[in-house]
């Protein structure tokens, strides 16, 4: 058994994949979805659209049985605040099949020492919508767009995020933790993360990936 960091678009490309990872024993994944938003999802280079994507992810959940985690930014050029919770709602309603477990970041643009950006919307945001203010060598920048600025974001991220993890199962690295704290399988598919006794170093090192 073992818990991976996955590609979803390569599910979609290649789907032998799924069978290759339901035979060597795949338990858990990890996602970086980012967004439901197809136009959201373009700006960060992922340009696969997002239902063959999810489509891929349940052919691999039902092949599998694997707990899969995903991430999702807030702020995000083209969502609005009503685009994140509509896409948090679909997530919840479709829990069983797609995601056991998922949580938001806000948008963070980070600069380096010579105040040069790392990412594409770093480095031009005004191309992407963003205006950016307070930019400190080797840190982050504040920014505001047409829908949101990074407090805003940074609020609904730690909003949506509590109220996930409420309804989370161990999934992704989770997983690896539940099994670093002696959990068993039943209790990895029923019972809701919080109920594991993780403790915070387990939570931030993520233990054991491979059991």
């Amino acid at each position: 058994k073992f818990v991976s960091y996955i590609k979803p678009e390569l599910l979609v490309t290649k789907p032998e994949m799924i069978n290759q990872l339901a035979s060597i024993g795949l338990t858990g994944g990890f996602m970086g979805i980012e967004s439901l938003h197809q136009p959201s999802r373009k700006s960060i280079h992922k340009g696969m659209d997002i239902n063959r994507v999810l489509d891929a992810t349940e052919s691999l959940v039902s092949k599998t049985g694997a707990h899969i985690a995903a991430s999702f930014i807030a702020g995000l050029s083209g969502d609005t605040e009503e685009l994140i919770r509509a896409g948090d709602e679909f997530l919840t309603a479709n829990q069983n099949r797609l995601f056991k477990a998922w949580f938001y970041t806000p948008l963070i643009l980070l600069y380096d020492k010579n105040m040069s950006g790392v990412s594409d919307i770093d480095k031009n945001p005004e191309k992407f919508g963003y205006k950016v203010f307070d930019i400190k060598p080797s840190g982050f920048a504040n920014w505001q767009n047409d829908s949101m600025n990074f407090s805003r974001a940074t609020e609904i991220a730690i909003e949506l995020s509590n109220s996930a993890d409420a309804k989370a199962y161990p999934a992704g690295w989770f997983l690896a933790t539940a099994w670093h704290v002696g959990s068993t399988d039943e209790d990895i598919k029923n019972k809701r993360l919080l109920e594991h006794k993780l403790g915070q170093k387990g939570i931030l090192y993520n233990h054991m990936r491979v059991k």
